[in-house]
């Protein structure tokens, strides 16, 4: 299981609340039940430069989902949000060279718009994998928080190219709904359900695209905002958490000492030990997390063998590497494999144009 934080000190900004809150007031849904046992204010709110916390957040999107009873109203709002609704930090993402670097962009700039919310991108030879992780409980917006991140994601490729969108593919964790017309106007690429982790896998050839829009001198400027509103928030252990683990995943094969990612991050091995403690994990437990999904990932879409998929997960023994996924998943590599391997026969898989088969 993916390390989760039992900190609820998360600050983020006001601004995707107050997009919600115009949406649902669209809806016909007064402020004032909206914003009902949140704590949030209309003042508040009037300044995307506020800030409120992670919990109130929450509050505000169980109060959405209750009055809406629509319990995907999170694809109605990613559609909304399409990083527009991040206001100045959106130009660092539509400026990006490429839409490799708009996504890494936008997974710094979650520090500031949800810092509950972690982005780890992977590189591979035809794929950009970008798995959605949580640093703090989402609890019952689960599904609302999932829905929001891959309706804006369908939106932006669209924006640029309404075919590659079509060739996009969205693993989720949650159960396929009995209404796949959920998805309809939302989303054109593939979904699974049920899957180990949530993931979208975006088309390489796409991502490493020089974008139209791309301006040094915006994305200089919206950088520099960003690290206002980073210093502003201070989210410092969700910035602790993303660094360690783009350093694991960047090293296929090796995992770093301790020493040596104390080194990378200019800081003490005592130092980063506390830091570690205080945000309740550590860095074997980081480790361990970063390979089960690595582990999943190979089990699932490879064709590796498990001792080849032991080397590149750091392991020297295979039999060690065994007892750990094992003790991770209840099952052997083997059993997790043939599970999944074919996954879409395991699972649900479905083009949304075809909602209605």
């Amino acid at each position: 299981m993916q390390h989760v934080t039992r900190h609820t000190d998360l600050v983020m900004s006001v601004a995707n609340p107050l997009v919600l809150v115009v949406m649902l007031s669209e809806m016909g849904y007064p402020e004032s039940e909206v914003l009902a046992d949140t704590g949030i204010t209309h003042e508040q709110l009037q300044d995307f430069k506020n800030h409120m916390s992670f919990d109130q957040y929450k509050l505000l999107i169980a109060n959405a989902l209750r009055l809406t009873n629509n319990p995907h109203l999170g694809l109605k709002f990613g559609q909304r949000l399409n990083f527009t609704g991040y206001n100045v930090l959106a130009l660092g993402a539509v400026a990006s060279a490429t839409f490799l670097e708009a996504l890494r962009f936008a997974n710094r700039s979650h520090a500031v718009i949800n810092p509950a919310v972690q982005l780890v991108i992977n590189e591979d030879k035809n794929y950009i994998n970008v798995d959605i992780e949580q640093t703090a409980p989402w609890e019952d917006a689960h599904v609302f928080i999932i829905d929001i991140l891959i309706a804006a994601c369908h939106a932006l490729v669209s924006m640029f190219d309404v075919e590659v969108a079509k060739d996009v593919t969205y693993y989720l964790d949650y159960p396929r709904p009995d209404n796949l017309g959920v998805y309809d106007g939302y989303i054109s690429g593939k979904l699974h359900f049920e899957y180990p982790h949530n993931r979208i896998s975006i088309p390489e050839e796409f991502c490493s695209r020089p974008l139209p829009m791309h301006n040094p001198t915006a994305v200089s400027q919206a950088e520099s905002e960003l690290q206002k509103f980073l210093e502003s928030v201070n989210n410092q252990h969700q910035k602790l958490l993303l660094s360690i683990k783009e350093l694991l995943v960047s090293r296929a094969g090796e995992i770093p000492s301790f020493e040596a990612v104390a080194d990378h991050l200019h800081v003490s091995r005592r130092t980063l030990n506390r830091r570690l403690s205080a945000i309740g994990t550590s860095y074997k437990e980081i480790v361990s997390e970063i390979r089960k999904r690595q582990a999943v990932e190979y089990l699932s879409g490879t064709r590796f063998s498990i001792d080849e998929i032991a080397y590149r997960l750091g392991y020297r023994e295979p039999s060690n590497f065994s007892k750990a996924f094992r003790r991770w998943t209840g099952l052997s590599p083997s059993q997790y494999r043939d599970k999944y391997l074919s996954f879409g026969s395991g699972a649900t898989e479905t083009a949304p144009d075809d909602h209605n088969s």
